[in-house]
């Protein structure tokens, strides 16, 4: 199987040969679990047998915010970037599984998460409050 990658400039159709031309550019949208950005998600690998998995990521409209779904069923919420681990958070499992799939509404008051296992979509309010340190 050959794997073919091209990258293409849409403000000039221009061929972007290499992946630090694509460094500083800013997405609209944020739902890879790996990366720069997320890296204070996943815990030193002498932890990585015990902690949860991230399995769905989405980065809020405003760009403040990162939802984060867990292979345990957990959602967090932390501040975005999330680059040092561990980067405090807010807690919430409602899920009895895996998460697959969080994503923000547009003025980022309500998140949606679906459950991997039970098929249940849930809604949660976003308010402000202070983050506890796990």
């Amino acid at each position: 199987m050959i794997i073919i990658q091209i990258k293409v400039n849409t403000d000039d159709g221009e061929i972007m040969n290499l992946p630090s031309q694509l460094r500083n550019i800013e997405w609209d949208t944020y739902t890879c679990p790996f990366g720069w950005a997320v890296q204070g998600l996943w815990p030193p690998v002498s932890e990585s047998q015990t902690a949860p998995e991230p399995t769905s990521v989405c980065r809020s409209k405003n760009g403040e915010l990162i939802a984060v779904g867990f292979s345990n069923g957990e959602v967090r919420l932390y501040d975005f970037p999330c680059i040092s681990y561990p980067a405090p958070y807010i807690m919430q499992t409602l899920h009895v599984g895996p998460v697959s799939r969080c994503s923000f509404n547009s003025d980022t008051t309500l998140l949606l998460t679906i459950g991997q296992n039970e098929n249940h979509i849930v809604t949660w309010r976003i308010s402000k409050q202070h983050y506890s340190t796990p």
